[in-house]
This record gives C-alpha cells, sequence and structure tokens, in this order.
C-alpha cells in the first residue's frame, strides 16, 4: 500500500506541503514541487530535482527474466535521482540496481531488499547438517522454505586431511550380491561403502549372484587421465554370500614398481596391484561436501561438476536409472595412517583386544564398544563429579569433561564449542572493556556489532575502564596510539560484573600514524561466558565457518568489507594525482609535487592513499622521485 511504501523511506516528508511554499519557488520542502500556485508531494516512482518540476523514475532497474515488473519505487526525498526502489516478489533481494534471485538455501520476504539464510534443524549442528545435506531451492519468501537433499547417506561433520600412504581402510559388510548395483552396458556400477568425496573410496562390484570385486579408487593413487573405468582398481573375484565379512584395502606407498595396493577379505590377502596416478586438477566441489568423509554412495544428483564431459573420476550415475544406490549393512570402519596386516585388522580384533583398547578409567566396555564413564573432571563438575554445575553440560567429543551451555544465540558444534548460525558472526556481549598498559593513548572507540560508536575516550592514561550504558553486543574496539604507550591489553566485563583477559590480545603494538583495530575475539573455546552472536550488518549473503568476528559475513555482489567488516558499496578507481609541475620534461633536481585529490569515501576507515610512481625510460637505477 502507498501508507506502506512511505512507512519504508525514513525522511519522508509530512502528508502535506508547508503552505508557506505557495507563495516562494521553488518549494522549499523536501520532495515538495510547485503544481501551479501550490506546493505538492511528488508522487511515487517520480523525484524533484529543483523543487519546481517533477520528474518520472528512470526505468534502469533490471529485473529477472522471471520476473519482467519485479519493483515499486518509494522515492520522497528532495533532491532525489536515485529513486530507490524495493524488489517485490519472494525471493528477490537488491543489488546496486539489480533485483537478484536469491541462491539456493537463502530467501527475501516478498517487498523486502534484504537476503537472509534458511533456516536448519534445532537439533543437528550447523557443521553435521551442511556436510550432510545440500539446499537445492531458495526459500519462497520463508525461512523454512528451501528444499534439501542429502548429499551422503551418512557423513561425518568436518573437513579431514588428504589420506596419503600408508593407509588402511577397513569395515565389515552385509550384503547380497543381487543388492549390489549391476553392471551397466557402458559403464560399471560400483557399491560404494566408503570414502572422502571426491578424493577416495572403497566399493564392491558385483561378479555374478555370489561372487564380487573388492574395488578402490584414489585421486593420488589410482586415477587415470583415459576414463572413468581406468581411473580404480579391484581385486580378484570373491566367493561372496550375505554374511558378515571383513574387507580391507591396504596402500603401502605411491611407488608402483612393486605391488602397492593390496586386497585382504576376513584378514587374508586376496591379491595385489601396482598403480600409480597421473596429477589432475580437482573438481569445483561444492565446499560444504568438499572433503567430507561419508558411509555409502554420494547423491551424483547434487554433483553434476564431477560427471561433466572430460572427467575421469569413477563415479557414474544415469538419471533414468536407479543403481546408484543400494541397501547393505556396515560396522566399525576404520582408517589408520599405517599399514596393517592381517592380523592386525579388525577382522582379528577379539573381545579380550577390545577390553585393552578402553581408555580406563574414562572409558568403559559395553557389548563391543568403549563408552565414556559417566564421571567428569573436577572443573565445573558438581562434588560427586557425577554430574555438571548449572549453566556447564557434558559433550560428546570431550567425554569427562563440564564445557559451557551455548547461550545468546550460540548453537553446538561437533567439536563441542560454541558458535553462530548461519549469516550471523560472534562478538562479545559486555558492560565494559578494560585497557591495560602504561603511559597514554590518543584515543578508544567501541563499535557495537552493527558497527555503531557506543563509546569514545581521547587521550588518557592506561589503565582505563571503558563503560557502556548498557549491556551491549561488542563487536570491534578500536585504538590509535600517539601518547607514550607502546601496547595495550584488552579485557572484557560481563554484565555480571565479572572481568576476564582476551588471550588474543595481550600487549598489542599500538601506532601514532594509524588505528589497532581489535576485532571479536574467543576468550575461551569451550567457556566463553561473553559469547553472543548478531546478524551480519550490511549487504550480506550470510557467514562462514569459523564465524569469530563480522569479517566471517560474505559481502553480497557489489560490496566490499570495510576495515570494521561492514558490507558497503564498492566505488569506482581513485583519481589520478595532480602533478605539479605539469608532465613534460624538466630539469634533473626539479622538486615534482604529487597531491591526492579530494575523494569522497568512508573517512574513517581510510588509513592511507598510496601512488605508485613510473618512469618513462627509467632504467632500475634511477634516483627515487620524491
Amino acid at each position: 500500500t502507498d501508507d506502506e511504501l512511505y512507512a519504508l523511506e525514513d525522511t519522508s516528508p509530512s502528508e502535506n506541503c508547508d503552505g508557506r511554499d505557495a507563495m516562494m519557488s521553488p518549494c522549499q520542502v523536501k520532495g515538495c514541487w510547485r503544481e501551479s500556485t501550490r506546493c505538492s508531494k511528488a508522487r511515487v516512482g517520480w523525484f524533484t530535482a529543483d523543487g519546481a518540476t517533477e520528474e518520472e523514475c528512470p526505468a534502469d532497474v533490471s529485473c529477472p527474466a522471471e520476473f519482467p515488473a519485479c519493483y515499486l519505487y518509494y522515492a520522497f526525498q528532495w533532491p532525489n535521482s536515485s529513486c530507490p526502489f524495493i524488489c517485490e516478489q519472494a525471493d528477490l533481494f537488491q543489488s546496486d540496481r539489480r533485483c537478484r534471485i536469491a541462491p539456493e538455501g537463502y530467501y527475501s520476504p516478498r517487498c523486502n531488499n534484504k537476503i537472509l539464510p534458511c533456516e536448519m534443524p534445532e537439533d543437528v549442528s550447523q557443521e553435521l547438517f551442511l556436510a550432510l545435506t545440500r539446499f537445492t531451492t531458495s526459500g519462497r519468501g520463508e525461512p523454512s522454505g528451501c528444499a534439501a537433499q542429502l548429499a551422503f547417506p551418512l557423513a561425518r561433520a568436518g573437513h579431514v586431511d588428504p589420506l596419503e600412504p600408508p593407509f588402511t581402510v577397513e569395515l565389515w559388510v552385509k550384503i547380497a550380491p543381487d543388492d549390489m548395483p549391476h553392471a551397466g552396458v557402458d559403464a560399471p556400477r560400483l557399491a560404494i561403502l566408503t570414502g572422502t568425496f571426491p578424493r577416495w573410496f572403497v566399493a564392491l562390484r558385483r561378479a555374478s549372484t555370489s561372487s564380487a570385486h573388492l574395488c578402490f579408487y584414489h585421486e593420488g593413487i589410482t586415477r587415470a587421465v583415459s576414463s572413468r573405468q581406468d581411473s580404480f582398481v579391484c581385486s580378484e573375484v570373491l566367493s561372496w554370500s550375505e554374511a558378515w565379512r571383513h574387507v580391507a584395502v591396504v596402500v603401502t606407498s605411491k611407488d608402483h614398481i612393486k605391488p602397492n595396493v593390496h586386497f585382504y577379505s576376513n584378514g587374508e590377502l586376496v591379491s595385489s596391484a601396482s598403480r600409480a596416478a597421473v596429477p589432475v586438477s580437482a573438481p569445483d566441489v561444492h565446499p560444504d561436501q568438499l572433503d567430507i568423509f561419508h558411509i555409502g554412495a554420494p547423491n551424483l544428483r547434487l554433483f553434476p561438476e564431477v560427471l561433466v564431459a572430460g572427467r575421469t573420476e569413477p563415479y557414474f550415475f544415469d538419471a533414468a536409472d536407479t543403481q546408484t544406490f543400494f541397501s547393505a549393512e556396515v560396522d566399525e570402519v576404520r582408517v589408520s595412517r599405517s599399514a596393517l596386516q592381517g592380523m592386525a585388522q579388525g577382522a582379528f580384533l577379539t573381545e579380550l583386544r577390545r577390553r585393552a583398547a578402553c581408555d580406563v578409567p574414562f572409558e568403559r566396555l559395553e557389548g563391543s564398544t568403549c563408552r565414556p564413564v559417566a564421571r567428569f573432571t573436577l572443573a565445573h563438575a558438581e562434588p560427586d563429579q557425577s554430574s555438571c554445575q548449572d549453566d556447564f553440560e557434558p559433550c560428546g567429543a570431550r567425554p569427562g569433561l563440564c564445557v559451557a551451555k551455548c547461550k545468546q544465540g550460540t548453537l553446538r558444534q561437533a567439536d563441542c564449542t560454541c558458535d553462530c548460525p548461519a549469516g550471523e558472526f560472534q562478538t562479545w556481549m559486555v558492560q565494559a572493556v578494560h585497557l591495560t598498559g602504561s603511559g597514554s593513548i590518543y584515543n578508544v572507540t567501541v563499535y557495537d556489532a552493527t558497527h555503531r560508536i557506543v563509546a569514545q575516550v581521547e587521550g588518557d592514561e592506561l589503565p582505563q575502564r571503558i563503560s557502556l550504558s548498557s549491556a551491549t553486543k561488542v563487536a570491534v574496539v578500536v585504538v590509535r596510539g600517539g601518547g607514550s604507550a607502546t601496547s595495550v591489553s584488552l579485557d572484557v566485563e560481563t554484565p555480571m560484573g565479572e572481568r576476564y583477559q582476551v588471550p588474543a590480545y595481550r600487549e598489542v603494538p599500538i601506532y601514532a600514524d594509524r588505528d589497532v583495530i581489535l576485532h571479536h575475539r574467543r576468550l575461551h573455546d569451550f567457556f566463553d561466558l561473553s559469547l553472543a552472536c548478531e546478524p551480519c550488518p550490511g549487504h550480506v549473503l550470510g557467514s562462514q565457518l569459523p564465524r569469530s568476528d563480522a569479517l566471517s559475513c560474505r559481502c553480497a555482489t557489489g560490496y566490499g568489507r570495510n576495515l570494521l567488516g561492514r558490507c558497503v558499496p564498492k566505488l569506482g578507481p581513485l583519481p589520478s594525482p595532480q602533478i605539479t609541475p605539469s608532465a613534460g620534461s624538466h630539469t634533473a633536481g626539479t622538486r615534482i609535487r604529487l597531491a591526492a585529490p579530494t575523494v569522497d569515501v568512508e573517512g574513517p576507515w581510510l588509513l592511507e592513499i598510496r601512488y605508485t610512481v613510473g618512469m618513462d625510460g627509467a632504467s632500475a637505477e634511477a634516483p627515487e622521485c620524491e
């Protein structure tokens, strides 16, 4: 409605233009233009540049092909030739003078220029959700509207390091030969059991109704440049039934002069092969699924980049068939960074050896698995060590330890730390900041999470306490030297009055000619009572792990981060310097002055402008110019 459009503009004029304007030309109230003998307010989609005439906004806003009419003007300011607009349809957001469609995993409400990340399940860590799942649509205007598909049947949160020889991959598997993908006419079908996508995998290949091959692929050991079929190696035929079976692939080295890939079944060597790879650039896989350790076959519908012509990673997929996935049971999947002989593999892992493997007294054997003992270390635990104190809780990745509960909008991560949801970044929730050291400084400025100044103190002696008007999410503290102090240390004071050191900022050097910017850093990986989250400010496309400060926010196209981490519009190149005397030939010894013209930039963030001076025809030994 018109009322809603007016409400979008904070500087909209009042409903009635000033009556006194009827005696003046042009009209003096912003947004008003002369209409006969009275001053009238400019209409939606019109503007006045001089207060005398009304002009129509230029049709210079680009719309996606799917939405030829995608925006509404809401400009009422004078003078105003930029004509602000709002993108009308759901999942359209503003980028410069365009309305763009939100990418997969993001949404924008109808009549809203912002782009926001879609919601994720609350009972799954964000790291695990992104490793296991891929958003496949935008949100249709709602935070829960993004469609998603599993990228893998099962995956481990976090990216894993490259697997280099020597190593062993082993597991128990139960699958009938007829349940394995059958060989296709033009390409083999593999039952991928486990791997790190798209670096390596271990698979089974059906040979008959009662036999199979154990197969292996590794980008640095077996990949060929000739074809996908040549990029994996298989064992000799194994007699196969639906019973549980232990399989293992042992790689001893990259040296293929002698056999370096060995296949085992139930602890016995089946066959060996010699393989060497030809280096090839890796496929451009989505970063959330790159180097993810998974169980089962990847959903190749989500990874067309590994299926394009010319690539030879042995992933096979036909959208018309149903041979990609299969039913199987696996257990005790292990990857060891050593070449294990048969007797050291899981096929011979007896109950006695399982018991010996438990880390007593922190673990106990339950069935055939070592489980953490419900007894905690003294730090943050109740006196009997059977439970954690209030505001603390156990975490599976750190058995025996009580870690602080994730508060202030943070989420528990797979490594037991707390981090922010997608589209947000970490801040300090404090009521004061402390600068310690000796000597004086020029000034200190404290910015909140939206990069507004919440406290500023001019030159003073250290140490000093900078108090805030209320509990505030602080993103940045900026210190300028210039006094007698040469370094500072930063402490923060929580709303409960507790003061903590910031370990990352101890004795930080400061300078008289530039600001030192102290972005948020954790007080402790697991016991940070000041940690809080805040949505990324400005025009952003979410945030990326680790979300330790505003610099983790990703700017939208056409925007870049200033030194505080806020996304601001990118401007054009700086103008050339003014040269005095003018260009031309001058005698040796002439002093040349270069002056930077006045540049309308975001002044507080501009530290210096540097120009590179070149001399035509000058040799490397030419004297320096001043």
